[in-house]
């Protein structure tokens, strides 16, 4: 996430007159001058290099067709080692730098790594908070819905008023008797009540 959101916005940083990281290094250039060629540094340059090139090559090329009709079991060790001593077995083994770096920096992220998955992201999120608080919680609101909630109360309304729908149709099948005079009745009774609002108005 935080490297996505940095892909998307991190790049305003560098618009033109915008922000001045664009210009908070410019007041150093200005006190820069070119180097002018120094004839010397480059002779004793060329010269140290010259000399590291002619020793190795007294050190190993006079020797090599010799050692290489040698069984490798019968070749010399390298003359270095014994003139360097424990300064060659370290840029032999480049200074334990690599065991250096597993040591301190590549096994300790190795084991947080694998605690962070196994422990953090496997045990905890996955086995304890998704299967025990997300679906042990979804589960029981899912059985309060579909029993108390839904067969309790809405079920209970629907039924309610099919009851009450049911009684009030029994009322009203009582005043249909079949017979004349009670409906002439009725209609009396009607007219009468429409007279009287009309008169009461």
């Amino acid at each position: 996430i935080v490297l996505a959101f940095f892909s998307a916005v991190a790049g305003i940083l560098n618009l033109p007159r915008l922000h001045s990281f664009t210009e908070w290094l410019e007041h150093t250039v200005k006190s820069i001058h070119p180097v002018e060629f120094n004839f010397l540094a480059a002779v004793v340059a060329s010269i140290i290099a010259i000399s590291g090139l002619f020793f190795a090559w007294l050190v190993y090329s006079w020797r090599y067709k010799k050692l290489q009709e040698l069984p490798p079991a019968q070749r010399p060790d390298d003359p270095l080692r014994q003139w360097l001593g424990p300064i060659f077995t370290g840029m032999e083994n480049k200074w334990w730098v690599d065991e250096l770096y597993w040591a301190v920096i590549l096994n300790p992220y190795i084991k947080l790594s694998r605690f962070l998955a196994e422990v953090i992201d496997w045990r905890f999120w996955h086995d304890w908070f998704h299967n025990s608080v997300i679906v042990r919680g979804y589960n029981s609101l899912a059985r309060f819905l579909s029993g108390p909630f839904d067969l309790g109360f809405i079920d209970g309304i629907a039924n309610g008023l099919a009851s009450v729908t049911v009684r009030f149709a029994g009322s009203l099948r009582k005043v249909q008797t079949g017979y004349v005079r009670n409906y002439a009745l009725m209609v009396l009774l009607g007219v009468v009540v429409i007279i009287g609002y009309l008169i009461l108005r």
